[in-house]
């Protein structure tokens, strides 16, 4: 499994940490820790390519993490 960093989820995905942060905070999406680090997975950059699109067509926060949970809990 390809892990990556915060600098390089927010280029490949073309959103800000802040964005991120607030997906973490809604507790849409959780970092791999390992031991100091934060990894992403690629499971994480395609919820975070949604939940980009999703804020571009207007869904709020939390609607785009009631979607990105339904999503989830139906292994989509």
């Amino acid at each position: 499994m390809k892990l990556y960093f915060l600098k390089s989820l927010v280029g490949i995905v073309g959103v800000t940490p802040n964005f991120v942060g607030r997906l973490e905070e809604a507790e849409v999406k959780f970092p791999m820790r390992e031991e100091n680090e934060l990894f992403y997975t690629e499971r994480d950059i395609r919820k975070l390519f949604l939940a980009k699109d999703l804020q571009e067509m207007g869904v709020n926060l939390p609607g785009i993490e009631v979607i990105l949970e339904i999503l989830t809990e139906w292994k989509l």
